[in-house]
């Protein structure tokens, strides 16, 4: 399987309201940077932040990676 190349910053991850906040990072550390540097910790916590991938094949994003 090839890698992903198109990342997401996602909060309430999985929940509810979930919300795509940022995209198109071609690399997971960009993502992850991005959530380090706009999130502290108990926001990360209290808003699930998490990274997904988009999966080209079921049309989603996934966050099995």
């Amino acid at each position: 399987m090839a890698k992903p190349n198109r990342w997401a910053v996602i909060e309430y991850a999985g929940y509810e309201g979930e919300c795509v906040v940022a995209s198109d990072f071609s690399h997971w550390q960009f993502a992850q940077e991005y959530v380090n540097n706009h999130y502290d910790r108990d926001e990360q916590e209290d808003m699930r932040v998490d990274i997904a991938f988009w999966d080209a094949e079921q049309e989603c994003w996934s966050y099995d990676h």
